[in-house]
C-alpha cells in the first residue's frame, strides 16, 4: 500500500501519478504500486514537483509500525530557520513545560516526592 499527499505541484504531474495511483482527493495519491515502480514516482514526483513543491511518501514495510515514510520539502526563502549568528544572544524566549509532580523554587525545577499512601 502507498499513500504519497503532494502540495503545490504542477498539474502535470498529478495527471502522470493518475496513471498509477488513484486521487481520491486533491493532492492525494493512494495505491498499490510494487517497491520499483514506489521509488520511481517518488523520484518523478522530486524530480517535476517545482521550487515550492512537498510531499510526504507512506508505504507498507515490515517494521514494527508497519510502515515507513519519507518528506520532501522545499521551505520558501523567508521560511528558512536560522539560528543566532555567531557572539549573538538568541532574542526569542523559552518556556519550560512541568509536569504535575514539578515545581519551580528558585527559578530551578525541582521534583516534588509523590505523596505517601
Amino acid at each position: 500500500m502507498v499513500v504519497m499527499i503532494l502540495e503545490r505541484v504542477p498539474s502535470g504531474l498529478r495527471g502522470k501519478l493518475t496513471r498509477w495511483l488513484l486521487e481520491p482527493r486533491a493532492g492525494v495519491f493512494v495505491g498499490n504500486v510494487s517497491a520499483e515502480v514506489r521509488e520511481r514516482l517518488w523520484n518523478l514526483s522530486r524530480q517535476k514537483g517545482g521550487r515550492n513543491g512537498a510531499g510526504i511518501l507512506i508505504h507498507s514495510s515490515n517494521t514494527e509500525q508497519g510502515f515507513r515514510f519519507q518528506l520532501r520539502r522545499r521551505l520558501a526563502r523567508d521560511d528558512r530557520l536560522r539560528g543566532p549568528a555567531i557572539g549573538q544572544k538568541a532574542t526569542h524566549k523559552t518556556e519550560t513545560i512541568r509536569t504535575p509532580g514539578q515545581v519551580n523554587r528558585g527559578g530551578g525545577t525541582n521534583r516534588v516526592p509523590p505523596p505517601n499512601p
